[in-house]
């Protein structure tokens, strides 16, 4: 094999770019045009960016929301809950976010439920005594 056809398999191997090849056959590299950079320099930093958790979109309001979750199309959705609060001292991850959907798979049309940070609801029930008397209680 000679030098020609070792720098040719090397090449298609991925091994060798094709200015390393002109360099060891002693011809001059061809030079990067600015312009071919840029956007493949805009290709890798949009490859970097990582992907959203949700995208919902409505294109109104009557509409059935277009919902991706991680990347995947939810199809056949039954229900759709997004809700957000400020952050404060006392209230830490307030996303809430609810989509109930039928998989496709799905022969007997048992829903699958995704959902982070379901809010845990306190009840307060007051209690009267005979006498007037009130007794408070707290339940989950």
């Amino acid at each position: 094999m000679n030098k020609a056809e070792l720098i040719q398999s090397k090449i298609e191997e991925g091994k060798l770019s094709v200015n390393e090849a002109r360099i060891l056959l002693g011809l001059a590299p061809i030079p990067n045009a600015e312009v071919g950079v840029k956007p493949l320099r805009k290709l890798i930093d949009e490859l970097k960016q990582p992907e959203p958790l949700i995208t919902i979109t409505l294109s109104d309001i009557d509409s059935v929301p277009m919902v991706y979750y991680k990347g995947e199309w939810i199809d056949r959705k039954l229900r759709v809950g997004f809700d957000w609060e400020t952050r404060s001292i006392d209230k830490i991850n307030r996303t809430y976010i609810h989509i109930e959907h039928v998989p496709a798979d799905n022969k007997r049309f048992n829903t699958e439920i995704i959902q982070h940070n379901h809010p845990i609801v306190k009840e307060e029930v007051e209690f009267y005594y005979g006498d007037e008397r009130l007794q408070n209680k707290t339940t989950t």
